[in-house]
């Protein structure tokens, strides 16, 4: 990274990154501030009317449908372990029907947040920022938190 230049070369494009993601100008690219945060898909049931000890958000890819359903069933279930509250925390994909698929899994499960930001290793540090801003927001009950 040169602070002189412009541009920057995004070295997650050498990861598997889209192409779409080669180059990232400071000056005019929207970087994410804590206040300007945007949930696209987002729990409505929130923590505050509920009594959480231990609140856990794990980190999803987006295509991950069956792993997010294995862990309701097993050690995140909430009938099992009523005060124990997981969200699931992903970004937007490049593929249309799996974000369509994401908000009716959520309509179903009311546990998944999905950040208005592409879900890229590159983009893991946003997926921080997510959970902890809605945590925050929402959960500040919760004794414990599980990452």
């Amino acid at each position: 990274y040169n602070p002189c230049s412009e541009t920057f070369f995004d070295l997650s494009i050498l990861f598997g990154a889209s192409p779409e993601l080669k180059y990232l100008n400071h000056k005019t690219d929207p970087f994410i501030h804590p206040l300007n945060i945007k949930y696209i898909v987002e729990p409505i049931e929130k923590c505050s009317n509920l009594n959480i000890v231990l609140m856990g958000y794990i980190f999803s890819q987006t295509s991950s449908f069956e792993q997010r359903q294995t862990i309701r069933d097993t050690w995140a279930n909430r009938k099992k372990f009523p005060t124990f509250k997981t969200i699931f925390i992903v970004g937007k994909s490049f593929d249309k029907q799996i974000n369509k698929r994401i908000k009716e899994e959520n309509n179903l499960n009311d546990d998944i947040i999905q950040g208005d930001f592409m879900d890229t290793l590159h983009n893991l540090t946003f997926k921080s920022m997510y959970a902890w801003k809605w945590i925050n927001d929402n959960c500040l009950n919760a004794k414990y938190i599980l990452k």
